[in-house]
């Protein structure tokens, strides 16, 4: 502008005024916010945001691969400006990797790297494919996008809408956690947050004692622990492997996930895969129309029919 000033009301709720009153669909409506070009907003931008509702990511370009092969060049999941919080996306988009788009075109295939090397020894970030419409121009950077999504869906993966993950992150910021015994706590206000982590594997839940916990996972030396449908709860740990049905992975968001002597009751929505594994013992659920079961060892592996899911699986010889 030739006074040198944004006008960020403008910029920011005026372009989501445009696109809920001219382009959405009617019925749906934008609340997100992208931040753009060097991704650091100052915070008379973030308190408009936050003002008008919108949630907001961007910024932070972590990078682990030969380039940068360290820790030290993941970004953390957010930065605090004044009374605000920009949340930032987990990955770098194509721009460092293509030289700001002046090549070469096929770098950003080297974010395969940066996914790797966060996942494992121990997970630290998730995956975020993040790229402008501007790779469709080259022919070796579609190619790129091609390589990078045949590996991402080869992943034991659990997509989601980007609108999500900042409410995680806000869910993760907000969470208390007090303990209240041995081996035992208590958690509120952890809203979106559905996973706890413990680095050690030696543990397991007592659902007996526990409250909103609906499963766990063992996976790379650390207990996974699941959290149901409430933003509080209790966990109790225990040596003991439980002999209650518990979640081990699913596909689905789920809405509900409750487990009595009788039946598992289960509703949610799928975005990628419709499957589902749960941790059943020596007992078994009862054949159900629209879902395949089949059985390794003490793991129940369930396929659905549907995307979307609402019904009640019978538990046969339910003792426990």
């Amino acid at each position: 502008p030739k006074d040198g000033k944004l006008d960020y009301e403008r910029e920011i709720k005026g372009s989501i005024d445009f696109i809920n009153n001219y382009v959405m669909p009617e019925g749906k409506s934008s609340n997100f916010i992208l931040w753009s070009g060097s991704c650091e907003p100052p915070e008379e931008a973030l308190k408009i945001a936050y003002n008008n509702k919108l949630i907001n990511m961007n910024g932070g370009d972590s990078r682990f691969d030969k380039s940068f092969p360290s820790y030290s060049h993941l970004l953390p999941l957010y930065r605090s400006v004044g009374n605000y919080i920009q949340y930032y996306s987990s990955n770098s988009n194509e721009i460092p990797y293509t030289a700001n788009w002046t090549g070469p075109f096929s770098g950003y295939e080297n974010v395969l790297e940066t996914y790797k090397n966060t996942e494992s020894p121990i997970r630290i970030k998730p995956i975020n494919t993040y790229y402008h419409f501007y790779s469709g121009e080259k022919k070796s950077a579609i190619n790129a996008l091609k390589k990078i999504y045949d590996w991402v869906v080869a992943q034991d993966i659990f997509p989601i809408f980007g609108s999500l993950y900042p409410r995680i992150l806000a869910g993760f910021i907000d969470v208390k956690m007090e303990r209240v015994g041995e081996r035992a706590y208590i958690f509120k206000n952890a809203g979106e947050l559905k996973t706890f982590r413990v680095d050690n594997d030696q543990w397991h839940i007592d659902y007996y004692k526990s409250e909103n916990i609906i499963g766990h996972r063992l996976y790379q030396g650390s207990l996974y622990i699941h959290i149901g449908n409430k933003d509080y709860g209790k966990i109790v740990l225990t040596k003991e492997e439980p002999q209650h049905p518990y979640l081990v992975s699913s596909s689905y968001s789920l809405d509900l996930f409750t487990i009595s002597e009788k039946d598992i009751k289960i509703r949610g929505k799928s975005n990628f895969q419709k499957d589902m594994i749960l941790h059943t013992g020596k007992k078994r659920i009862a054949p159900k129309h629209g879902v395949e079961i089949t059985y390794q060892d003490a793991l129940a592996h369930l396929r659905f029919n549907d995307e979307a899911i609402d019904l009640k699986l019978e538990i046969i010889n339910a003792s426990y």
